[in-house]
């Protein structure tokens, strides 16, 4: 199982959290790449593929609020298409060291928050405190942790009026 959790960033914003689904495959990729691992049209994509890079549309992106949804895969989108988000860090064994038995959640959101604000800010070069990105950490949660080790994040733009989160077109990584 993986949680999702929009840090609280620049602005403040509440917490979006999702939970992997037992009943979806978090490992299908149906999207088309090129050569080069870029998504060339859009398909269904498992938390497990997906890669630095990757845009995704997942319009619950967009709202705010402090509840859980289980989330196994995400629609991915070329990132000349609008999109919610972009991933910043994939990693299908991020917590494989970790402890034996789930630290709860409220450590691996700690853990997972920190590594996505370190990977979003290397990836748009910006310094998160002070710029219009968050990040939506994916990652596992206690019924899922003898097999789910992995934290995937997701950067996602935001509005300068509002501080939440907007569609984008085109990368927000650094040139």
């Amino acid at each position: 199982m993986f949680t999702r959790n929009r840090a609280a960033g620049a602005a403040g914003a509440a917490l979006i959290l999702f939970a992997l689904a037992a009943c979806a495959d978090p490992a299908v990729d149906t999207s088309t790449r090129t050569d080069e691992g870029e998504i060339a049209e859009a398909g269904t994509v498992g938390v497990y593929k997906l890669q630095v890079g990757d845009c995704v549309n997942d319009p619950s992106m967009l709202e705010v609020s402090d509840e859980t949804t289980e989330i196994a895969q995400m629609s991915a989108v070329p990132c000349s298409d609008l999109h919610t988000g972009e991933v910043v860090l994939a990693d299908a064994e991020y917590f494989a060291t970790a402890e034996d038995s789930y630290p709860g959640e409220e450590v691996i959101a700690s853990r997972s928050t920190e590594a996505c604000v370190t990977a979003l800010g290397e990836y748009t070069a910006t310094v998160y405190e002070d710029s219009n990105f968050d990040v939506m950490p994916i990652y596992p949660i206690a019924e899922g942790w003898s097999t789910d080790r992995g934290l995937t994040c997701v950067g996602v733009v935001l509005s300068e009026n509002t501080w939440l989160p907007i569609e984008s077109t085109g990368s927000i990584k650094a040139a």
